[in-house]
Formats: structure tokens, C-alpha cells, sequence
């Protein structure tokens, strides 16, 4: 509780480990048990229970609990609302187990709550501020086309329920320090020679940058690395859309537009882009290669699109904690999800336990039930990647990999000195079926 790293780390990062889960959930018992029998936090440790409560709201509540659990912050809950002193006493516990703004709806409530570390101004920060400046948000979002597709829909309501991902800081790059768009492609291919287009190249262009599916916004942060460009953002979920312009807004980016709207819908924003970016959202779709080709007819000739798509071989794992979960009957709710997690963890799982060692995903609420739980999945093959490019008319430009990968493929196959052959690429998954755990990622191009 001394340690000012461990504390702050808390309410920075969700640490992807079973045994710290473990420690941090008896930890979090241990406040509870105290409160519920009349014991105060120590002054010493209401910094770890503020810490706490923040890494509990940022993995979205995922740890386990017991019904003795939620009937003891029932009574907390009625506790604090006799007061200011029974709030400010129990206000961390409890917010360790919901958030604050399900609780108090009035900010006045707990004004004077002491603000005296940065883990109690974290506490009132991500649990109550931040979710107010998200609902105001919502009430001014751009909104076109209403949302009509069936599997469209479904997706919707699943992110309204559990934006994805939940986190406090991206991959920002000071305007100082930005580049033309052409500096990045060509470095995350493996094509030589790109052509680009003069509003791609030239000095003092400004491109069209739109992120198709940018859920709670970390594509856009990372975005912020494109020099002078104006980035459109569309979503189906406007919770996500919430997040990811609040998110933007704290890295003070005004050059982006944000549209609640379906992909398929694209051709309703009447513009044409430069680049788009499109990572883990076909796979979602009712038909992928339909969502592709709605984004396609919106990229200029001479543009580039980066993809995101599962890979069959690298999901097998996945797949079979999908078809278990099915089978069980195991429920997309916070409950089930928790219950699904701790068997794993209690070894009743034995059979998916693989994916609580090799996948961060696990450790978040949104995230394992985007990984595990999600209305629809789509995997696909280098073979049926291949298909869908050449059927919207694309040119695939390469994968992007760690450098040890590429260079063990050029080892092998030499003769594909641009290494965009999705034929040897093929034959090399076969060889390394992990390599694209992280979903198939790659640079395609639209012929000018």
C-alpha cells in the first residue's frame, strides 16, 4: 500500500495475470469484510482502496464475487446515502464493486469528498466526471442513416452494453512529431516501390483519413500520427462513439468528425478518403465482403485501406471456448462471463485454460466477452483472404509483422521478395500457426 508504483500502475493498466487477479480479489473481500463489520479504512490504505476501485472500473468489474459480496455492498450503498461522513467513509469499497455513477447521480452529493492523492482524484475521475462528459456527448452526436441491418443491430446493442476497450491513455503523437501518411505505409508493408497519390505525397497535403468501426477510439488516438490529416470516425455504438470523443478531446484532437453509422451505410457520409482503416470489425458483420465493398466504393483510386480480420488457425483455441461456452449455455452477462472466467481459473475449464495464460483479452470484461461471448464471428484463411481482395478489386501490399517473423519468412521464401504472396503465406501459418494471434493485419491498395 506504500508503494506510489503499485498504487498508481493500478489505475493506469490491467495486468494480464491470474495470480494477481486472485491477490487484488481477496484484497478487495478484505475492505469489504472490514466495512461490513464496522471497521474504517486505515488512512494509509484508502489510497490502495481508491486504486483498487479504479483498475475494478477500467476492467470493467471482471474479478469474482460472492452473493455474501453483493448483499454486504447493499448495505454499504445504504449506509453512505445516510451521509457525508458514512460516503466519504465507504465510498471506495463500494466502488469497488459499482461504479460511482450508478450510485450518486448528483456530483454535489459527494463535493466534499477529499481529493488528497491521485488515486482519489483518478477514483471520482474515471467513475463519475468522465461518464457525465460521455452522456453529454451522446446528446450531440451526428447521427445518418438509421441502423437497420439484423446482425448490424445485435452488434450494436453489445457495445452500447460493454464499450470496447475500456482505457485511460493511447498511443498519442504530439503534433511536433507527426509524418505523412506515406512514411507509415511503406514501413508496415513489405511491397517496394508504392505508388502514392499527390493527396497522399505532396507537401502540405491534407488526406482523408476514415476509421471504420473505431469503437472507443484508440485507432483514432493512434491516428495522431498522420501529418495534417482530417479524420472522419464512424461506429454503430454511440457509447463508444462517447468514449472516443471524449478520449480525443483530452489529447485536445480537433481535426476529426465523428458520425454514429453503420458501415454499410458509408456512401451517407457523401466523401471520399485517402486511407481507410478497418481493424476487427468486418469479422463482424453480417457479411464481411459486403462491408468491404461499402468501404471500398468510398477509397479513392490510388488509396490505401488497413485490415484487421481473425485468422481461423490462430483462433482454434477461441474457437473452441466459443463452442464450449454454447454448449454450457453460459450467458453473455456480466455474471455469466465471471463465472465462465473463474471456472477456467478453479480448473473446471481444463480444456480452454490456455487462453487465461496467452491472451490479454481475458482480463477485461468487454474485452472477454468481445473474445469469447460476441454475436458474430467471421475467421478466415490466407486462401479466403485472398478471394475477398480480389473480389473488391484490392491489392494486398503485405503483412504487418515483427520484423523476426518477416525475416524467418524471406528465409524461407526468397524468391517472394515483397513478401505479399498469400500463397507462401499460407503454406508459412501452416508451419507457425500462432503467428497471427493477433488477427490477420495488412496494407491493401485500390488500383488508380
Amino acid at each position: 500500500a506504500s508503494d506510489w508504483i503499485f498504487t498508481k500502475s493500478l489505475t493506469l493498466i490491467i495486468p494480464p495475470h491470474q495470480d494477481i487477479e486472485i491477490f487484488l480479489t481477496r484484497v478487495r473481500k478484505e475492505f469489504l469484510s472490514r466495512a461490513h463489520n464496522g471497521g474504517n479504512i486505515p488512512e494509509n490504505l484508502r489510497p490502495l482502496a481508491e486504486a483498487l476501485a479504479v483498475q475494478c472500473f477500467l476492467n470493467e468489474y471482471v474479478y469474482s464475487q460472492s452473493l455474501e459480496e453483493e448483499e454486504w455492498v447493499e448495505d454499504l450503498i445504504i449506509e453512505a446515502r445516510k451521509g457525508q461522513d458514512s460516503l466519504i467513509q465507504y465510498l471506495p469499497i463500494i466502488s469497488c464493486y459499482i461504479p460511482i455513477h450508478e450510485v450518486i447521480s448528483n456530483k454535489d452529493t459527494f463535493i466534499n469528498y477529499p481529493i488528497t492523492e491521485d488515486e482519489s482524484q483518478a477514483l471520482i475521475e474515471v467513475q463519475f466526471s468522465q461518464i457525465e462528459q460521455e452522456r453529454l456527448i451522446k446528446t450531440r452526436l451526428v447521427e445518418n442513416k438509421g441502423i437497420t441491418n439484423t446482425v448490424s443491430l445485435a452488434v450494436q446493442a453489445m457495445y452500447e452494453e460493454n464499450p470496447y476497450p475500456r482505457y485511460r491513455y493511447a498511443d498519442f503523437t504530439n503534433p511536433t512529431m507527426t509524418r505523412p501518411v506515406p512514411y507509415f505505409i511503406s514501413n508496415e508493408t513489405t511491397t517496394s516501390d508504392l505508388p502514392f497519390t499527390p493527396e497522399l505525397s505532396a507537401p502540405g497535403s491534407r488526406p482523408r483519413i476514415l476509421i471504420a468501426g473505431c469503437g472507443t477510439g484508440n485507432q483514432i488516438i493512434n491516428a495522431s500520427r498522420y501529418k495534417n490529416a482530417q479524420i472522419t470516425a464512424i461506429d454503430l455504438s454511440k457509447s463508444s462513439l462517447a468514449y472516443a470523443q471524449r478520449t480525443a478531446q483530452m489529447y485536445g484532437m480537433s481535426n476529426i468528425q465523428f458520425h454514429h453509422l453503420d458501415i454499410l451505410d458509408a456512401s451517407q457520409l457523401k466523401q471520399s478518403f485517402d486511407v481507410i482503416e478497418c481493424g476487427g470489425v468486418l469479422h463482424h458483420m453480417d457479411d464481411p465482403a459486403r462491408g468491404l465493398a461499402s468501404l471500398t466504393q468510398q477509397l479513392k483510386p490510388g488509396g490505401f485501406i488497413k485490415i484487421g480480420l481473425y485468422s481461423a488457425l490462430a483462433r482454434r483455441a477461441i474457437s473452441s471456448a466459443r463452442n464450449t461456452i454454447q454448449k454450457l449455455g453460459i450467458e453473455s452477462t456480466p455474471r455469466g462471463i465471471r463465472k465462465f472466467r473463474q471456472d477456467i481459473f478453479n480448473g473446471q475449464l481444463e480444456q480452454i485454460k490456455g487462453i487465461a495464460v496467452a491472451i490479454n483479452d481475458f482480463y477485461s470484461l468487454s474485452e472477454c466477452r468481445d473474445l469469447c461471448f460476441h454475436v458474430q464471428e467471421h475467421q478466415f484463411s490466407t486462401d479466403s483472404l485472398k478471394t475477398l481482395l480480389n473480389n473488391a478489386n484490392l491489392v494486398f501490399c503485405g503483412f504487418m509483422l515483427p520484423t523476426e517473423i518477416k525475416t524467418a519468412y524471406q528465409q524461407q521464401y526468397p524468391e517472394d521478395s515483397d513478401a505479399d504472396s498469400l500463397d507462401c503465406w499460407g503454406e508459412f501459418e501452416r508451419q507457425n500457426q500462432s503467428i497471427f494471434q493477433s488477427m490477420y493485419q495488412f496494407w491493401a491498395r485500390k488500383p488508380a
